[in-house]
């Protein structure tokens, strides 16, 4: 009899993925255990390889409906190794740590349902076991003894009073905590490996509680999808010369409508290039982005190992390198000893958090002012306004001239500094005012305050190509710093996407601009939209004629045509059968109750997920960061983690960011801004308001980040916003009425 369901399937234990995106596969160990598990256990027990499970990972977990779970970690260790590791207080080292940490976590969080209905009893349902392949289990015994509750401890760490006192083995709760080595493994003793194989029933496991489970224990969509071949139309000539550069151009640009496959095939384009031995710096302006690209580019390194053309997707891991400008400014700052000169240009940015930081610290006052010299007192309003200035003019115009003295000496500087009072060097139209004051170089006063040579001769890094994703976001600035660091016969992509402007620097893009960027030529362009279901495409288009182009026009005072500012996908041509879409909307007029009906939604699609998906794959997306923060806190209050991008300060922020990932194990929660460029099947998106036409650009891609799949998508808006009532009644179902959520409901 075949078994009910191995995840992910013994045709991909060995391309199970590592947390850099590349595959590792199994050790000996483990493909030891699993496939003598898979041979001996009856087949009603699912088999879950190495799940994400909130957070956590361990090495394999076991789900029988009718008669409980387990849970086991695999050690390939030798003796000296547990002995050093089961002294360690550090968790994630420590494996009685561990198996204790996943029985805990099971029953209080993964099926709250079990400890809920039936208290301690529910104990008995879950296994927790360890298992050492090379290890005798008379060692084994030597190291390890139980508590009065079965539990398993270690004889060599006295540290926990509560532990003095060891018992036997025999003792009749141990066979809820089994203890195997290398004896039972090579007598394929099932009975000893996990005692409770035997049961058939129990009065406590039920089939709601392992649904629960599962949505916790399946591999998230991301990650199969990971493990498949990249699946693009190849037979369109626009892809083809963009992933292969046939006719050898320097410069190239390509525009395309969302889910056109823009990133997918400059990721494929960065493997090409790595797998002839070359160096290749990928690029954006947003930090979360790079963490999408790298997977895609190591993917399609597996494809090109898998057809021959390298031996291993290895290769092309130290070939790629995937930052945001700013990271990669600060690396060739740091690269060439200019560290001094890269924080001088932070200084005042650096001031000003610390005056934020007094106030923020202070309570002794009711309001949020800080002193400044005779008795002036500044808000933390105007210290964040000035600080997001003195951010700007940094990212936009000094960091980029720093890096452009670096790269070609301050006996070029004339030919790629102009002043600063020249509009097109500048983010958007908006931000001019705020650089015109400073009419010449700031750089030299900097070199002349630090005492140093910026023109000393240091050799900063160059690449065989560079690749830039999301190109509407930079200014022909950062573009221009770019060049400096491709090698002379080497090569240049620029993807974009002008509805996605969210930044206000699309604009600055003309075509005199093109030009003296080293472009030539129209615009290669991607009309086809791969990812997005057809049912979004006519809410695009609404959306696009009564929000977009009058907030246009009413914003930057100037009449707006459709065809400068969208490129909606081409429907005619989309060439998949209808799929299933849900389509949900939440209005919620109290909007003290937004972050309430929010969790409400998250929980509902936890209760009700495709089959092929898992929790994991669910994306919280809000507007604001505040929305955001307090979504988070309302999860974990109830035992839900979350990867999120909100952190306690910039930095903390920023870790975040570049810790973002759709195969981390734990639900998702991030801005618009964050997620643009991602893709996801399970969204759900918070507005709660629609002033302007950056307002318009973030919800517009908000949209568009919805993944079309066979199995079926599923979006859910969650509106405070009324001035969109309208949208929501003409093309969306209500949530309220499809999973009697009301919003007058909290939890």
């Amino acid at each position: 009899m075949k078994r009910q369901n191995i995840d992910p399937p013994k045709d991909q234990w060995d391309k199970l993925p590592h947390l850099d995106g590349l595959s590792t596969g199994l050790t000996y160990g483990e493909n030891l255990v699993y496939n003598l598990f898979d041979e001996l256990l009856p087949p009603q027990w699912e088999m879950y390889i190495q799940p994400f499970l909130n957070g956590l990972r361990p090495d394999l977990v076991l789900l029988n409906p009718a008669a409980g779970i387990a849970v086991f970690e695999v050690k390939d260790w030798k003796l000296s190794t547990i002995e050093s590791f089961t002294k360690s207080e550090y968790l994630m080292k420590n494996p009685l740590k561990k198996i204790s940490l996943y029985k805990d976590q099971l029953l209080e969080i993964y099926c709250p349902r079990l400890k809920g209905r039936f208290g301690d009893d529910a104990t008995a349902t879950v296994t927790a076991g360890l298992i050492f392949t090379l290890v005798s289990e008379r060692d084994l015994e030597r190291i390890f003894g139980r508590n009065e509750d079965g539990k398993l401890v270690s004889r060599l760490d006295n540290s926990d009073r509560n532990l003095k006192h060891l018992f036997d083995q025999s003792l009749k709760l141990s066979k809820y905590y089994p203890l195997v080595g290398k004896e039972t493994l090579s007598e394929r003793n099932l009975y000893r490996l996990f005692p409770e194989s035997k049961r058939r029933s129990s009065f406590i496991m039920q089939k709601d509680i392992a649904e629960d489970l599962r949505g916790w224990l399946k591999d998230p969509a991301f990650n199969q999808e990971l493990r498949q071949p990249i699946e693009i139309d190849l037979s369109d000539p626009q892809i083809r010369e963009i992933i292969n550069n046939n006719r050898g151009a320097k410069y190239r640009r390509v525009k395309g409508t969302a889910g056109s496959g823009k990133s997918l095939t400059l990721a494929m384009r960065a493997a090409e290039i790595a797998s002839q031995n070359k160096q290749v710096l990928v690029c954006s302006y947003n930090i979360t982005l790079i963490n999408y690209l790298r997977p895609l580019a190591y993917r399609h390194a597996s494809d090109l190992a898998r057809n021959g053309k390298i031996d291993s997707p290895e290769v092309i891991r130290h070939r790629i390198v995937f930052l945001n400008y700013h990271a990669w400014a600060k690396r060739v700052c740091q690269h060439v000893g200019k560290e001094r000169e890269y924080k001088q240009l932070w200084r005042r940015c650096e001031e000003l958090r610390e005056e934020r930081k007094q106030i923020l610290q202070d309570d002794s006052e009711q309001f949020s002012f800080i002193k400044r010299g005779n008795s002036v007192k500044k808000s933390l309003i105007e210290i964040d306004e000035e600080l997001d200035k003195e951010e700007k003019k940094v990212l936009t115009h000094l960091l980029p001239n720093l890096i452009l003295q670096i790269y070609q000496g301050s006996s070029d500087l004339a030919l790629y500094l102009p002043k600063l009072n020249q509009p097109h060097l500048l983010p958007s139209q908006t931000h001019q005012a705020d650089f015109n004051m400073h009419s010449e170089i700031p750089l030299m006063k900097v070199a002349e305050e630090t005492n140093q040579d910026i023109t000393q001769d240091i050799s900063p890094p160059f690449y065989d190509a560079i690749l830039v994703d999301e190109g509407q976001d930079f200014t022909p600035l950062w573009w221009q710093s770019l060049r400096q660091a491709v090698k002379q016969d080497g090569e240049m992509l620029l993807v974009a996407d002008k509805t996605q402007n969210i930044y206000g620097t699309a604009q600055a893009w003309t075509e005199e601009e093109m030009r003296g960027a080293g472009f030539s030529g129209d615009w290669m362009r991607l009309k086809t939209s791969y990812r997005i279901p057809p049912k979004i495409t006519p809410i695009l288009e609404y959306f696009t004629h009564e929000f977009f182009i009058p907030k246009i026009q009413q914003c930057q005072h100037r009449q707006a045509d459709i065809s400068d500012i969208i490129d909606i996908p081409d429907v005619e041509r989309f060439t998949f059968e209808d799929i299933t879409v849900e389509l949900y909307w939440m209005d919620v007029p109290d909007r003290s109750k937004e972050i309430d009906i929010c969790f409400q939604v998250v929980n509902h699609y936890m209760m009700n997920l495709p089959s092929d998906c898992a929790n994991s794959d669910i994306v919280f997306i809000s507007q604001q960061k505040n929305i955001g923060e307090k979504f988070v806190r309302k999860c974990e209050k109830h035992g839900v983690n979350v990867n999120h991008t909100f952190g306690e300060d910039k930095q903390d922020e920023q870790r975040k960011k570049l810790a973002f990932s759709l195969d981390y194990s734990t639900i998702k929660a991030t801005t618009l801004h964050s997620y643009k460029g991602w893709e996801g099947r399970l969204l759900v998106i918070h507005v709660n308001r629609i002033t302007n036409d950056t307002d318009c650009a973030l919800f517009y891609s908000a949209l568009t980040r919805l993944k079309k799949h066979t199995n079926g998508s599923r979006l859910t808006v969650v509106s405070s916003c009324s001035e969109l009532r309208g949208l929501g009644s003409k093309y969306f179902e209500r949530m309220e009425e499809k999973s009697n959520l009301l919003p007058d409901e909290t939890l």
